[in-house]
């Protein structure tokens, strides 16, 4: 079973992942990315010299973060699990693999989720880059992280270098942006 944003780009990784079509993928608008609201598509730093304090609390104390018109760390995390609860359901006493294509912040709730980590902590490492993996086991009662964060399938491409910064991971061919 395949789980997916709606988001086109989440929908594209989803198909090439499994190899299925698009009709063959559940499309969960509870695993798309934190709504920013008034932010959405404006650029960092414009937001950073206009909302200095609320961009402060964005990256540094997630916790405390509310923007009106946009979600909390708690919101998108209280919609994201909801999917998670109904998977858990459905298919939790079974021996099914479950894919889930989803965002990072998105993720990283889902994630704070099961380590029972503080929203304060929120940024903590690991970090969720893109395309990173991760996998709990649940069974048997018990929900275990096997594997966190993990790039290991893009760090070592052939010609390319990464290069990684507080937030985003930078993929450049060696020599040149791209």
């Amino acid at each position: 079973e395949v789980y997916t944003s709606p988001v086109g780009r989440a929908v594209e990784t989803a198909r090439i992942i499994s190899g299925l079509n698009e009709d063959m993928i559940t499309l969960d608008k509870n695993l798309r990315e934190i709504n920013l609201g008034s932010w959405e598509g404006k650029l960092v730093k414009d937001i950073e010299m206009s909302y200095p304090l609320e961009y402060e609390m964005f990256w540094n104390e997630p916790h405390l973060y509310k923007r009106d018109g946009s979600e909390s760390y708690y919101e998108v995390q209280r919609r994201a699990m909801q999917t998670i609860d109904n998977i858990i359901k459905e298919y939790g006493k079974t021996e099914r693999n479950i894919l889930l294509v989803t965002h990072t912040i998105t993720l990283k709730t889902i994630m704070a989720y099961f380590e029972n980590r503080d929203f304060k902590d929120f940024w903590d490492p690991p970090f969720i880059y893109d395309t990173s993996l991760i996998i709990i086991e649940i069974g048997g009662g018990t929900k275990t992280i096997v594997l966190y964060g993990d790039i290991a399938h893009i760090a070592n491409l052939e010609g390319y270098e990464f290069l990684k910064d507080n937030h985003f991971i930078i993929n450049r061919l060696k020599g040149k942006e791209k």
